[in-house]
């Protein structure tokens, strides 16, 4: 069981929509600013690496690329031994960016933390400097120890006969996920399939 119930999530996520709206580029999704943060701290870095750092196929890639060249931020070069990859650099406009975006982050977490005495913040900052440690390190591992204890709980909780949702079984098995039910016509109208269009 989670015992910080994913407060850390919420905080993030609190302060990316944040970010969003005071830097006022509504074009832009969270996952954009985070792919001109990677390219701004790996320069060079092509398509295929990113593909793997997300878990994302390639076409979604290329047009998070394409779209982020299109307005500026980045800008995509063919890669000098193999032409048919591309390698991505930052581009003034998208350091500026970055930049902006640091700079909004900090704003966020010192308001967040100014009610917080002298005391609290000295307990509160080396606990958050230990998990972010612990996380880094795991990542940089590529999650190696997390997954193989995340799939061995997986079986054991099959193995249990523990009903598990199928959204959750869809990440180590191919079963396609199971499609939204469409909207319900209005209240005392029939919905035909075959002419669709609902009628009275």
């Amino acid at each position: 069981m989670d015992p910080t119930k994913r407060t850390i999530r919420k905080i993030d996520r609190d302060a990316q929509y944040f970010v969003a709206q005071a830097l006022g580029h509504s074009s832009l999704s969270l996952s954009d600013y985070d792919m001109i943060h990677t390219v701004n701290h790996n320069p060079g870095i092509t398509q295929e690496e990113l593909r793997k750092k997300y878990s994302q196929d390639k076409s979604t890639i290329a047009r998070r690329a394409a779209k982020l060249e299109k307005e500026g931020y980045i800008v995509r070069r063919p890669h000098p031994v193999d032409g048919r990859r591309k390698q991505l650099y930052i581009t003034e406009k998208g350091a500026m960016l970055r930049d902006a975006k640091v700079e909004a982050e900090s704003f966020f977490f010192q308001w967040l933390t100014e009610d917080l005495s002298e005391e609290e913040l000295g307990q509160l900052c080396p606990l958050l400097e230990r998990i972010q440690l612990r996380s880094r390190t795991e990542r940089r591992a590529q999650f190696e120890t997390l997954l193989a204890r995340y799939q061995k709980r997986f079986r054991s909780i099959k193995k249990a006969g523990t009903f598990v949702p199928a959204f959750f079984a869809s990440f180590f098995t191919s079963a396609p996920a199971c499609p939204l039910p469409g909207p319900r016509p209005p209240a005392g109208r029939r919905y035909s399939r075959s002419a669709g269009r609902s009628s009275r």
